[in-house]
C-alpha cells in the first residue's frame, strides 16, 4: 500500500513538472512573437522616415478644391523667374505674398519669385518654419502649365571640410526636394544642385548663417 501511494506522489510530481516546462515554453514562444513584432512595426516606421517624407510636416493641398474649369485654365499659364535681387531669396512667407500680390497681373504668366530655405549651423533638416513658404511655392507653379524646371540648390558656409559641406549642401537640396514632392510637384519637374562651400562668398549676404541654405527658383 505504501509502494503505491509513493509511486502515485511520483507520478504527480512528474506530471506537474511536465506541465511546467510546457507552460514556460509556451510563455517563451508568445513573448517571441510579441518581440518581433514590435521590431518589424518599428523598423517598417523608420523606413517610411527614411523614404522621403518629412517628420512634422502635415501635406495641404489647399487648391484641390478647384473645378475643372479652373484647373483646365492653368494648363497655359507660364511659369516665369523672377529677376535675381542683389539681397537673395525671399526668406518668408509674408514677403512671398506681397511679391506674388505687386508683380502679378492678368496675363498668361506667373512671374515667381526665387525663395530661400535657410538652415541651422551643421543641419539639414528643413524648419517647420519653412513649410508655408515651400508649400506657397508649390501651390503658385502647380498653377501653371508645370512646363518650367525648379532647381533646387544646396550651399553651406565655409565653416568644415570640403567633404563634409558637399554631403550637407547635398541632404539640404533633397530635403527640400522631398518637400516639393510631398506638395504634389512632379519629381521629374526638379532639378537638383550642391555646392558645399564652393559658393561662400560670392553673393551679399550679410553673414555665414545666410550661406547655409538651399534656394528653389524657376529655371
Amino acid at each position: 500500500m505504501e509502494k503505491k501511494t509513493h509511486s502515485n506522489k511520483s507520478k504527480l510530481i512528474l506530471l506537474c513538472a511536465l506541465f511546467l516546462i510546457v507552460l514556460f515554453f509556451a510563455i517563451y514562444f508568445i513573448s517571441s512573437k510579441d518581440s518581433k513584432s514590435v521590431s518589424l512595426a518599428k523598423s517598417e516606421n523608420s523606413l517610411v522616415q527614411s523614404s522621403g517624407a518629412i517628420k512634422g510636416y502635415k501635406e495641404g493641398t489647399p487648391d484641390d478644391s478647384l473645378s475643372v474649369s479652373e484647373q483646365a485654365q492653368y494648363t497655359s499659364i507660364i511659369a516665369e523667374a523672377s529677376p535675381t535681387r542683389i539681397n537673395g531669396a525671399v526668406t518668408n512667407i509674408d514677403e512671398f505674398n506681397q511679391f506674388m500680390k505687386k508683380s502679378n497681373g492678368q496675363g498668361n504668366s506667373i512671374e515667381i519669385p526665387s525663395i530661400g530655405i535657410l538652415f541651422d549651423f551643421n543641419t539639414t533638416d528643413v524648419k517647420k518654419s519653412n513649410f508655408d513658404l515651400i508649400s506657397a511655392f508649390a501651390k503658385i507653379y502647380k498653377q501653371t502649365n508645370k512646363k518650367a524646371l525648379i532647381l533646387v540648390e544646396g550651399y553651406t558656409c565655409d565653416i568644415g571640410t570640403n567633404e563634409t559641406n558637399d554631403l550637407i549642401s547635398q541632404q539640404r537640396a533633397e530635403n527640400v526636394k522631398a518637400l516639393l514632392i510631398q506638395n504634389k510637384v512632379p519629381a521629374e519637374k526638379i532639378e537638383l544642385k550642391w555646392y558645399g562651400e564652393s559658393k561662400y562668398g560670392l553673393f551679399h549676404y550679410l553673414g555665414k548663417e545666410y550661406y547655409r541654405r538651399s534656394n528653389i527658383s524657376i529655371k
